[in-house]
């Protein structure tokens, strides 16, 4: 039986050791609400693989962004939201030898705005990637089927779901996927709140 680590946490007592981690899994195991964790198969690992791949190259690609954006503001350049806009304006900027922009600055500008273009070849490539196996895959096509899911959710959705065999009903697939509302229960009165953005599995786009 495989326990989530945050869960086991709550049992642990003292510091980090081997052996307080042993008495932390075994006081888990035996607590009543404990929830075991599936052993994905070999497809849903590398459909997890595939879309952390994707997602780590999306942020690094708009950290960049954000840098090259800040970085020329700071010299009272301002470049408009969206790809398009810096891919347009940056290379003028750094060709153009009369603006007052200094030249170490252009220089460091250039070396991000390469790393910045690769990310996005890059992740043009994962996602092609990505889409190749969700038209040859039946499941991620029926996934697709619903309102809202993509390429990328259907990904998501298949490699830690699976077959769902590891969920009595479909209000723990639901909450899995991060998509039931908040709960806050005193005193015999439920209060339901709203869906938060951080729940479960946290789903890329």
């Amino acid at each position: 039986m495989l326990l989530p680590p945050k869960f086991v946490k709550a049992f642990r007592q003292g510091q980090k050791t081997d052996a307080n981690d042993v008495l932390a899994i075994a006081s888990a195991s035996q607590a009543y609400n404990v929830k075991p964790c599936k052993i994905m198969t070999v497809e849903e690992q590398t459909l997890q693989s595939l879309s952390q791949a994707r997602t780590l190259v999306d942020k690094q690609k708009t950290q960049l962004s954000n840098q090259i954006r800040g970085l020329l503001l700071e010299f009272g350049v301002v470049i408009n939201q969206g790809d398009a806009a810096l891919t347009q304006v940056v290379p003028d900027i750094l060709e153009d030898a009369e603006n007052a922009l200094p030249i170490a600055l252009k220089q460091a500008l250039a070396v991000s705005y390469d790393l910045y273009k690769t990310q996005c070849d890059a992740k043009a490539q994962l996602h092609k990637q990505v889409e190749a196996i969700t038209k040859q895959n039946e499941s991620c096509q029926r996934l697709m089927a619903l309102e809202g899911v993509g390429p990328i959710i259907a990904i998501e959705l298949l490699s830690f779901l699976g077959n769902t065999s590891q969920f009595s009903d479909a209000r723990g697939a639901a909450a899995c996927a991060g998509v039931t509302p908040t709960q806050h229960s005193s005193g015999g009165k439920a209060k339901i709140g709203h869906i938060p953005k951080r729940r479960g599995n946290t789903l890329r786009k």
